[in-house]
């Protein structure tokens, strides 16, 4: 066991020439897509939350620097609220630069299929009515529904993805570190607390990166 103590010094944004090359090529698909007489559909893979969190916001750096038709936008999906179709045109009333989906891994199964089916029904509505780029974030498992139940909708894309992930390295430094916060927490000596209330205190967000997250298949080197 190791015993340094637990750190949030990892840089879970891992800033690989891998992820910049693929933030430009996102950035300049987005940028190509305005103007467009129809939908610009990008589909994006990435299996951590933080991992998605950090080029979401480097994205949007990014984009602040061009000459866009109108705002981006970031959608949120909800088990409550996951018709896509709808809340677009409702939300995007005005012409905006693109709309980034973000929170499919979070729906449960039953509502992911119903989403998935609800878009590949309306494909040609979304190529006619959505005249700017469409930017949907799935994980790897969630791709892999895309494709099992929307397929249609998935062409529009013509079979590209954009992929962020996180190198070998970093998943073994990111391991080693909620190793560390795993041990120290739930074993640190000379408690008064309790190994139910030390528990209760751990950071499971921190862990469950690595411990809830399908990890990929093909670590980056």
């Amino acid at each position: 066991m190791s015993t340094v103590p637990p750190t949030d010094s990892f840089n879970f944004s891992e800033n690989s020439a891998q992820n910049q090359a693929a933030l430009e090529e996102l950035t300049s698909a987005i940028v190509f897509g305005q103007g467009a007489d129809t939908i610009t559909l990008l589909l994006v893979r990435c299996n951590y939350d933080r991992l998605r969190d950090q080029m979401v916001a480097q994205l949007r750096e990014r984009l602040a620097v061009e000459d866009l038709q109108g705002p981006v936008q970031v959608l949120q999906l909800e088990a409550e609220n996951h018709n896509l179709y709808a809340r677009l045109r409702s939300q995007t009333k005005q012409l905006p630069g693109t709309v980034l989906v973000l929170g499919a891994e979070q729906l449960n199964s039953s509502a992911l299929e119903a989403f998935l089916i609800d878009l590949n029904k309306r494909r040609e509505e979304f190529r006619r009515e959505f005249q700017f780029p469409l930017v949907l974030w799935f994980t790897d498992e969630g791709y892999r529904r895309l494709s099992q139940y929307a397929n249609d909708f998935e062409s529009i894309a013509g079979g590209e993805t954009i992929e962020f992930a996180l190198s070998t390295e970093a998943l073994i430094q990111g391991l080693q570190l909620a190793c560390d916060r795993l041990f120290n927490t739930l074993l640190a000596p000379n408690t008064p607390e309790s190994f139910n209330q030390r528990l209760k205190q751990l950071d499971t967000d921190y862990l469950g990166i690595f411990w809830e997250k399908t990890l990929p298949s093909r670590p980056t080197e």
